[in-house]
């Protein structure tokens, strides 16, 4: 063999088998497209990775279906986990805790399987609608790869339909966040978009409800909520008004033991006292948060579901505030770490 042509299959065998020849990282999420009563569980298979590679899991609501997460329209991360190839989800006293997202098959073979079960995301994970979720480098912050995930409603032979308005004779809002709540016992049942005329619409069966909206800059009033009766057949519409926040409470949801930030978290700012404005909000990639409330006293908690889902325990009572006399900042929320695993069957 020539010594040119042997030099030109040497150098051919050195790029295939370097790091930068290897099959980029992918993300396939399966079922990528769900119904807002579905059961089950999302599985999440990331490829391409070197072997026991971590990456962080990242999830976000695409309201302009650019694939782009854009906070100045509205759009959160709103959940966000890391994932290490060939490692397993934690386990106690021989349980293995399935809350906490690990790889599935427990080898170190370049890919990571996750399972998620859909039902026991927070509120904010489960509204109709698309989001993305993104491979990050947990390092370099470098998102790897993408994939979308669609909500769709549930089909039902009745609806309930309306628009979202600010209080006091203000215009349209689009991209709330519109909650159906079971009458009575106010446990969340769905969640959809206002689209761009603020216009929502609810399939839903039989039965009574709580409508409310929540967007960012807005709080609900839960005194007045829109109730609701849905006949077979029917077609009820009701409109939800929201009211402007005047104050602006920040602060950090952080892991107890590292202090380190703790990302894609929900929080719930105020409760179901009638003269308290409720709204939601989200931590950042860095666990920090920034939400619009109302004047007065109140309080932050951090959803038991997302802290969960990331091997915490949520503290059992609010973290307390007041912004009577103006913005609150600096709250701080520290997450301690699960040491124990409650488990069985109903």
């Amino acid at each position: 063999m020539k010594l040119s042509r042997f030099l030109a299959l040497l150098a051919a065998t050195v790029a295939l088998a370097s790091p930068g020849a290897r099959a980029a990282v992918g993300i396939t999420v399966s079922p990528s497209v769900i119904s807002n009563d579905y059961q089950g569980v999302l599985t999440l298979n990331v490829t391409g990775l070197t072997n026991g590679q971590p990456v962080l899991i990242e999830k976000f609501s695409d309201y302009n279906l650019n694939g782009t997460l854009d906070p100045a329209i509205g759009e959160s991360l709103v959940q966000s986990f890391p994932l290490t190839d060939g490692v397993r989800p934690p386990a106690f006293g021989g349980g293995t805790n399935f809350n906490v997202p690990g790889d599935t098959d427990g080898a170190t073979n370049g890919m990571s399987t996750a399972r998620l079960q859909y039902a026991a995301g927070s509120e904010g994970n489960r509204a109709g609608g698309r989001y993305v979720f993104r491979v990050v480098n947990p390092v370099s912050l470098a998102v790897l790869t993408t994939a979308t995930f669609t909500v769709n409603a549930a089909a039902q032979a009745q609806r309930i339909t309306g628009t979202v308005r600010a209080a006091a004779g203000g215009g349209v809002l689009s991209n709330a966040f519109v909650i159906l709540l079971s009458s009575g016992q106010g446990r969340f049942l769905a969640g959809v978009l206002s689209d761009s005329g603020g216009n929502y619409a609810f399939p839903v069966a039989v039965g009574s409800y709580s409508v409310n909206a929540i967007k960012s800059g807005f709080v609900t009033l839960f005194n007045q909520s829109a109730n609701v009766t849905v006949g077979a057949g029917q077609v009820v519409t009701t409109n939800v008004n929201l009211t402007a926040a005047t104050r602006l409470v920040s602060g950090r949801v952080t892991d107890a033991a590292t202090t380190l930030g703790v990302a894609g978290v929900q929080l719930t700012f105020g409760g179901d006292d009638s003269q308290s404005g409720f709204t939601l909000g989200f931590t950042d990639a860095t666990g920090n948060f920034a939400v619009p409330v109302p004047a007065g006293p109140s309080g932050a908690g951090v959803s038991e579901l997302d802290a969960a889902l990331r091997g915490y325990v949520a503290p059992a009572n609010e973290t307390p505030f007041d912004t009577t006399a103006g913005d609150v900042t600096g709250l701080s929320i520290a997450l301690s770490n699960a040491t124990a695993l409650v488990y069985g069957r109903p």
